[in-house]
């Protein structure tokens, strides 16, 4: 996933076979993706966009959306920026920071939230439930449900 400033700011999945310059996360999957996926657009498809002003959570909604593709196609995803961090939360409730930089399969993550950097909402904490989990994620950020 890449980020340009074009229309206030927009996420981009792009489908390609080798490395990605300038990706702010990544992710393997293991379902196969369809062929056409790579070739149009260049494999450049939008995730969203519109980032300014009262509609700044659009973009950790963005990841949220992304780790969502991730885990729709079986896959494991790395985050690679640090102007983002990632929670996770399993089914049984225990949440924990996504790492920097590590690949990590989302088979067993039932929910995801995404927060500025600064934001210490999830830090220290070991077990939500779904709800408190979600809404503190959209107030603070974004968040979504996987499954």
């Amino acid at each position: 996933m890449t980020f340009d400033t074009v229309s206030e700011g927009t996420l981009f999945i792009n489908w390609s076979e080798t490395p990605v310059p300038d990706a702010l996360a990544y992710f393997a999957p293991t379902k196969a993706v369809p062929a056409f996926k790579f070739k149009k657009d260049g494999g450049r498809a939008e995730l969203i966009r519109g980032f300014r002003g009262p509609t700044r959570h659009r973009f950790y909604d963005g990841f949220c959306q992304f780790f969502k593709q991730c885990r729709d196609l079986d896959g494991s995803c790395a985050l690679l920026s640090p102007a983002i961090k990632m929670y996770v939360r399993s089914k049984e409730g225990d949440i924990s920071q996504f790492p920097l930089g590590t690949l990590i399969s989302l088979e067993k993550i039932h929910a995801v939230a995404a927060v500025g950097p600064e934001k210490d909402c999830f830090d220290g904490v070991g077990k939500l439930s779904q709800d408190y989990f979600l809404g503190t994620g959209t107030k603070e950020g974004g968040s979504l449900t996987l499954i």
